[in-house]
């Protein structure tokens, strides 16, 4: 099953295809406010690059926040059009599951994602020695000090997400036991949007296209 996953949480927007053999292509760029004009031509080169065609796409994976309220839409708009236009299943993933499968190091993993206002995003999964991911903690948006309430006392706390950019000290203060995962892996990729859709897809999982919509997390500022 070839699928196409699209990432437009973050201003980092990435476009990916995965099939049996794992990634074939991802192309990913800074895009801050700008999605809407970057998507549609970025998917046709991926797929091209991928040396497929759309009517090889068998399935959709697409981000679903939280995140930035308009890349989101646009992402999640132009998944859900695909789908109703040809009958291929779509899927939302998270955007911090997606950003949690950056990282195979086994143990505790939270990912952390600015969320404007003096807030942040965040969740809590375990990486098993199976390297299955293992969520622990639901997605939710809070203030930055309060991240200790998610998380076991004692354990160490791996750390990811543009999060730690905008608060380290007080992320770090937070959380005991948190370390910060190197900043390469600090942005959710479409090519793990697309590999956990797959995963989903094939075990018979799907969102309804017409019903599919961005999980913001709180409600945007501005409608």
């Amino acid at each position: 099953m070839f699928v196409l996953g699209l990432e437009t949480a973050t201003p980092h927007g990435s476009v990916a295809v995965v099939g049996p053999p794992g990634l074939l292509t991802e192309s990913t760029a800074l895009v801050p406010m700008r999605h809407l004009e970057w998507l549609v031509p970025t998917v046709e080169r991926v797929l091209a690059d991928a040396g497929i065609t759309r009517g090889q796409i068998e399935g959709l994976a697409v981000s679903q926040g939280p995140g930035g309220f308009t890349g989101l839409r646009i992402g999640i708009a132009t998944a859900a059009a695909w789908a109703r236009a040809t009958g291929v299943p779509v899927i939302g993933i998270s955007t911090l599951e997606a950003l949690a499968a950056t990282t195979g190091a086994p143990g505790l993993v939270m990912p952390v994602l600015d969320a404007k206002r003096g807030e942040v995003a965040a969740a809590l999964f375990r990486r098993e020695d199976d390297q299955h991911l293992t969520r622990v903690r639901e997605d939710t948006v809070l203030p930055p000090e309060m991240l200790g309430e998610l998380v076991p006392g004692g354990e160490p706390i791996l750390l990811l997400g543009d999060g730690l950019a905008r608060w380290p000290e007080v992320i770090l203060r937070a959380v005991p036991g948190g370390r910060p995962a190197p900043p390469a892996l600090w942005t959710p990729r479409a090519a793990l949007v697309a590999a956990l859709g797959r995963e989903r897809l094939l075990a018979g999982q799907r969102d309804d296209p017409y019903r599919l919509v961005p999980v913001y997390g709180r409600r945007p500022a501005v409608a």
